[in-house]
């Protein structure tokens, strides 16, 4: 089985997150944190990733994010998820509304807006999205969120969604797409009128694969928004939204779809009611060809008197709502290795995660081919400006025109290099030895 922890909406706000002390909202996270350390217990079960779908922040800020991360790595922490197992969408309030409102971006939706058939707009955005000084523009209302995202290898830069998967077992996977509804949001953000490239709803239906994508906001959101759900409806099992603020679902035959609570949801919400879920994936059995997946989702609500977690009610009195999936198992070639394709499980339990550095990083030999991609982003975007910059000048992994690009994009065509050119294991050695300065 994996466990999924799904927040939304956390919308930590500057100047006040910058301080716990300062923090209206802090001890909502802490008993968030001593929630979900209980509901671990009691399964004895970690979590394996944690799921954002939006409004990290409140206004972009960069004093937001540093406070999102310094929280997150204390979740991973207690939670017992590791920290490159983070997963995030950027909302509208992880939009820099200064930018967004400019003229030119102002321009550019309108010219989007304005045409006639979803053909021409999908067009018209994608002229946009390959020119590299619109796409710059675009993106530029992002820039602290990207920063931010980036060591979660979540960016928005060279493309509008990321993709990645996670094991259930070992024939099937959980394919993780994060969509990207802000590229376009501002101010004027209504029903109808956010814009979803394209690009982001090319989906495919393979054996092995069970699909979640995670997008801020729900489809009514977007312009040509029945399309996009009717992609979504047709090929993806589990989809997760925020930016309602409200607990809501929907189950069909090929189906689930979760509206999340707001972790923060404004006090004046006239359903003031922050919460949080769980999800649990796990293979039931297996028959020839045919793996059956349950999706069980554990909606967890502030109850105000006392003040603590407690578990919404569904059908039956069950304190979950469920459905079950019917996978066709990959298909194995003769030369691999089944046994490598076991579900990812979490080595230590809550807090035995916090481990001394220097205890962690005392063999180098001990550590290299052990980390994915992923796992070294995280590390490489913990290091200083001037050690990020010396490793790729060293390992001459970016070209002098790639130096004139932002920092996220360098680093996104470095890794790409490094991969492309077989440079992964002397990247891994040099970022770790970063790592050991770092601690001594």
């Amino acid at each position: 089985m994996i466990r999924l922890l799904h927040i939304s909406d956390i919308h930590f706000k500057s100047p006040q997150c910058i301080d716990p002390d300062t923090d209206p909202d802090v001890s909502i996270r802490d008993l968030l944190s001593e929630d979900i350390q209980s509901f671990a217990t009691k399964s004895d079960k970690n979590v394996d990733a944690i799921l954002i779908t939006g409004d990290i922040a409140f206004a972009g800020k960069v004093t937001e994010y540093s406070a999102a991360s310094i929280w997150l790595d204390e979740l991973c922490k207690v939670t017992g998820c590791q920290p490159q197992d983070v997963y995030v969408v950027p909302g509208n309030h992880d939009i820099d509304r200064i930018k967004a409102d400019s003229p030119i971006l102002a321009a550019f939706r309108e010219q989007v807006l304005s045409k006639q058939s979803k053909l021409e707009r999908d067009d018209k955005m994608n002229s946009f999205l390959l020119d590299p000084l619109s796409r710059q523009t675009i993106f530029s209302t992002m820039q602290a969120y990207n920063d931010f995202a980036s060591r979660y290898g979540c960016e928005i830069n060279l493309s509008t969604c990321w993709r990645d998967s996670i094991a259930v077992s070992e024939n099937v996977d959980l394919n993780l797409i994060g969509m990207t509804s802000t590229l376009l949001s501002s101010a004027q953000d209504d029903l109808h009128r956010l814009v979803v490239d394209c690009s982001q709803t090319v989906f495919r239906k393979q054996p092995g694969k069970l699909y979640l994508t995670m997008m801020h906001h729900p489809c009514d959101w977007i312009i040509d928004g029945n399309v996009v759900q009717d992609n979504l409806d047709n090929h993806i099992h589990i989809q997760l939204f925020g930016h309602t603020h409200r607990s809501r679902w929907n189950e069909t035959d090929n189906t689930i779809r979760i509206s999340a609570i707001s972790l923060h949801p404004e006090r004046h919400d006239l359903e003031y009611e922050p919460g949080y879920n769980i999800i649990d994936i796990s293979n039931m059995d297996s028959t020839t060809g045919v793996s059956n997946i349950e999706v069980k989702v554990f909606v967890r609500v502030l109850q105000q008197h006392p003040l603590r977690f407690i578990a919404k009610e569904f059908k039956e009195g069950k304190n979950y709502f469920s459905r079950i999936f019917a996978i066709r198992n990959k298909v194995f070639t003769t030369d691999e290795n089944i046994a490598g394709c076991a579900p990812s499980s979490n080595e230590f339990f809550f807090n035995d995660l916090a481990v001394a550095p220097e205890e962690r990083f005392h063999s180098i030999d001990a550590m290299l081919n052990t980390k994915s991609v992923r796992e070294l982003v995280y590390d490489f975007w913990g290091l200083t400006g001037s050690q990020k910059r010396k490793i790729l000048e060293e390992l001459r992994l970016l070209t002098d025109d790639d130096w004139n690009l932002p920092d996220v994009e360098r680093q996104k065509i470095a890794f790409k290099n490094a991969e492309d050119r077989g440079q992964l294991k002397e990247l891994e050695q040099v970022i770790i030895l970063r790592m050991q300065e770092n601690v001594r």
